[in-house]
């Protein structure tokens, strides 16, 4: 009886950890199943309803984000330029053609994990403060070192991700009927460092 008890512990063991781990891979970024892409743009149309399915549930729990229900809004990620590189601190972008129907918005950069596990965010510019130019194109400039116009800095010196919340938007009910666009991010070019 013994001779079996050994390895039945050993196999449990094991059983349990790769479970906790598996567990703990998918919680830790997962964006669902029901995801769009649009301009370089990733948002997950079932975010906060009642039928989300539960990796992305938990995902959402672990995270600590606002889970936006169907009709409140979509919060788009982007994670590359235009360029499909990395979004890095050492960069500069240019963020512009930011054309929505959206009642309110906010566009935020989110520096990535750290060893910490700690994510800051850094709220570039939002509907209620950005300016607009007449005959102007809306634009906002993104680098560690001040530049004229509409300026913000990157949360870190190394990548980051940026973050469009759309409130109260039509996007997600009309895309077979309309294409919207979302800002395109433009790299300026980087620091060597």
């Amino acid at each position: 009886m013994f001779r079996f008890l050994l390895p039945a512990i050993i196999a449990i063991g094991i059983a349990f950890g790769l479970g906790a781990w598996s567990a703990d891979q998918v919680t830790n970024d997962f964006r669902g199943f029901s995801t769009i892409k649009l301009d370089g743009w990733t948002a997950q149309l079932q975010n906060g309803g009642g039928d989300t399915d539960p990796y992305l549930r938990a995902s959402i729990a672990r995270s600590g984000e606002l889970a936006l229900g169907d009709a409140e809004g979509l919060r788009f990620t982007r994670l590359l330029d235009d360029d499909e590189d990395r979004l890095h601190g050492a960069c500069d972008y240019q963020i512009t053609d930011l054309d929505t129907d959206a009642r309110a918005w906010a566009l935020s950069a989110i520096a990535s994990r750290s060893d910490a596990d700690v994510r800051s965010r850094k709220t570039i510019v939002t509907s209620g403060t950005a300016i607009a130019f007449d005959n102007a194109p809306w634009m906002v400039l993104l680098s560690s070192s001040l530049k004229p116009g509409v300026w913000a800095s990157p949360p870190a010196e190394n990548e980051f991700d940026l973050e469009l919340i759309l409130i109260d938007t039509s996007i997600g009910t009309s895309l077979g009927i309309s294409t919207p666009s979302l800002p395109s991010v433009t790299k300026l070019g980087c620091r060597d460092g």
